[in-house]
């Protein structure tokens, strides 16, 4: 019965020791994150979008990399997973902005083999598609 303390114990002491690890390699992960994250959305909003959205995202952009230089600062890792989940969000809204997107999602569809609930519906809309690509519709 000893032995089963003593391992028990030990066993106790292992979580603890791998929870503090967990918890120190928190931060540096949130850290690499945000870095990236900002790269990655300014490299999107660069190459995506007209000169004033350019301008209005990347004066997010500038806010979040201010807040999230902050929260490293303070260490604060609460603060810096939202503006990671803001920075996320940020680039999801500028790629869902930009038609080529939308066109490139819409070949996809197109060209791969898929089932659909309704064929008939499919094909109706799918030539509705390519009918708004053709006139540049990108409205429809």
């Amino acid at each position: 019965m000893d032995e089963k303390r003593k391992a028990h114990t030990h066993l106790k002491a292992l979580k603890v020791k791998l929870d503090q690890i967990e918890k120190a390699k928190e931060l540096p992960q949130l850290t690499k994150e945000f870095n990236e994250g900002i790269a990655d959305v300014q490299k999107v909003i660069d190459t995506l979008g007209d000169a004033k959205e350019k301008e209005m995202n990347s004066d997010q952009v500038k806010t979040l990399k201010e807040e999230g230089e902050k929260a490293i600062e303070s260490k604060d890792k609460y603060l810096l997973m939202r503006v990671n989940e803001q920075i996320k969000e940020l680039g999801m809204r500028v790629a869902l902005a930009n038609p080529a997107m939308w066109v490139y999602q819409f070949e996809k569809l197109t060209t791969e083999n898929h089932t659909f609930l309704s064929e008939k519906e499919a094909s109706y809309y799918i030539s509705k598609g390519k009918r708004a690509m053709e006139l540049n519709d990108v409205d429809e």
